[in-house]
């Protein structure tokens, strides 16, 4: 009878835990055979993930995996592209790369005429996230037609690497979205003394997005330092598309660039497309820092819906965007919002020391309804401390000003310009320093000294003009407004003129010449 009743008693309870027992199993074999190998990828950082590779060296600091051939960076693509990062891994290149050979019909990578396979793609989270150190040599004869996938260049991803003394020679460059010869995408990491020298980027319908001539998008905690990006870019377009143009990088989103520069003629046609575009940065997001930086070159657009255009930068969106101590001598010509220094400065974004001198034209002579500037088309932002001296060439509906075109909020402070602002065929809103200003603006201690004797529409001006002078021997533009005085040439030569100005820390008076910045010399 107790055997009996114990049996009763433990029974049941046995067959529910060995039930549990069962099923926990079953679930815990389950993930570990099903989503294991699919989560590496997604695991964190601290555990390295990478085949072996066919190379001398381990990949530690003191004996670096060493890359000698096309083949073997052909490696290093390959297994990138299969999920291996080598984060934290060293490369370091033994010398010149011409690519030619390994990319030519016949041979291994040509790849049925698509070319180089980029190492890392973005898509999938695979890209590389090693140390390259080129050690000053260069990979040249690149060239990629992969129209249809994302991210093209040398690199097609990186997530969190570190690129050093990188020489890049690229032919032809064609991709979906993100495109540079560097790299299409850069996700956190540093790009440092590394040159970009790309003959030419041929865009079509196909393009949608980013393209730098060194980087096309750049996001997340990155570095670009002390790089070189040279070439042209030519699109044609007639779809609906966005894209973000750049000659050093398309789009910049919560990064620093520095001690940077680009040498870069973009030309652009297409009808309904709307475009960011700069001489050294297309699209600037929040959380960036440029300092440091040049232009040089052309921006040209054509036959736009939209286009926002800067010698510079093409515009800046969102809070906490610094640009200090950067020029541009590009020439920007289109229509719609341009400047000579940066198409369209919002709110959130603060500029000082810097300067523009190429000119800037509305070009389309038949209609088009323009905001153009000597520094900048549309500002929202804050300008201290920076002057413009391109000339200013309006045409059709327009808002030109010698600095700024139209000033809607923020504050423009301690800045000059010299160009003149020329005429064309239309309806204008025209100044020696700005063409318009919103009530909620304001313009303090500014001056103009170029010619802006146009037959038009007088400037249109709500905001706040404080202490700023003109010089009235060249320039009618400002006569009438209060908190604007005009004085012959040789008052505005004198000190005396500008009473409350800081000629301590900001200004100083060369003899027999305008007052300039002490931050600009």
């Amino acid at each position: 009878m107790e055997e009996a009743g114990a049996r009763k008693i433990l029974t049941p309870r046995l067959i529910v835990l060995l039930v549990i027992l069962a099923a926990g199993s079953v679930v815990a074999l389950y993930l570990w055979l099903v989503y294991v190998p699919y989560m590496r990828e997604f695991m964190d950082d601290e555990s390295p993930i990478y085949e072996e590779l066919n190379l001398d060296g381990d990949g530690e600091v003191q004996t670096p995996f060493l890359i000698r051939t096309a083949e073997d960076l052909a490696e290093i693509a390959e297994k990138v592209n299969n999920g291996s990062t080598y984060r934290e891994k060293h490369f370091l290149l033994m010398n010149d790369i011409d690519m030619t050979g390994y990319l030519s019909p016949g041979s291994a990578g040509y790849n049925d005429g698509a070319g180089w396979k980029p190492i890392g793609s973005f898509d999938g989270n695979r890209g590389f996230g090693g140390v390259f150190d080129g050690a000053g040599y260069t990979v040249s004869g690149l060239w990629l037609n992969r129209p249809s996938e994302a991210y093209g260049g040398l690199f097609g991803s990186l997530q969190n690497a570190s690129v050093f003394r990188l020489n890049v020679s690229t032919e032809k460059i064609v991709a979906r979205h993100g495109i540079g010869a560097l790299a299409g995408n850069m996700t956190g990491g540093i790009i440092q003394s590394c040159i970009v020298i790309a003959e030419e980027f041929i865009i079509d319908d196909e393009f949608n997005g980013a393209l730098g001539i060194l980087v096309g998008w750049a996001e997340g905690e990155n570095i670009i330092d002390n790089s070189f990006a040279r070439g042209s870019v030519n699109i044609i377009a007639s779809n609906g598309r966005f894209f973000h143009i750049g000659g050093l990088v398309g789009v910049v989103y919560d990064g620093v660039v520095s001690n940077s520069y680009a040498d870069a003629d973009i030309t652009i046609r297409t009808q309904d497309a709307t475009i960011n575009s700069g001489g050294l940065i297309g699209l600037l997001r929040e959380n960036t820092v440029v300092i440091n930086c040049h232009s040089t070159g052309s921006v040209i657009i054509q036959e736009t819906l939209i286009s926002n255009m800067g010698g510079l930068i093409g515009r800046s969106v969102g809070e906490n965007i610094e640009i200090r101590n950067s020029s541009s001598s590009a020439d920007v010509s289109g229509t719609d919002y341009l400047g000579g220094f940066i198409g369209v400065l919002n709110e959130g974004t603060e500029i000082s020391g810097s300067f523009s001198t190429g000119n800037v034209t509305c070009a389309d002579e038949i209609f088009c309804y323009c905001l153009l500037g000597g520094f900048v088309g549309y500002s929202s932002g804050t300008i201290r401390s920076s002057f413009a001296a391109g000339d200013v060439t309006m045409n059709s509906c327009s808002f030109s000003g010698g600095f700024v075109g139209y000033q809607t909020t923020g504050i423009i402070t301690d800045c000059y310009s010299t160009g003149d602002v020329i005429s064309g065929v239309g309806f204008f809103y025209y100044g020696g320093f700005a063409g318009g200003q919103s009530e909620e603006s304001r313009i303090e201690n500014c001056y103009s000294t170029g010619k802006a004797k146009i037959n038009g529409f007088i400037p249109s001006y709500n905001g706040i003009v404080k202490n700023c002078y003109y010089d009235s021997e060249s320039s009618d533009a400002w006569s009438f407004l209060d908190g604007v005085t005009g004085k012959p040439t040789a008052e505005m030569q004198n000190i005396i003129t500008f009473e409350g100005w800081d000629f301590t820390n900001i200004w100083f008076m060369p003899e027999n010449d305008y007052p300039k910045l002490r931050i600009i010399q």
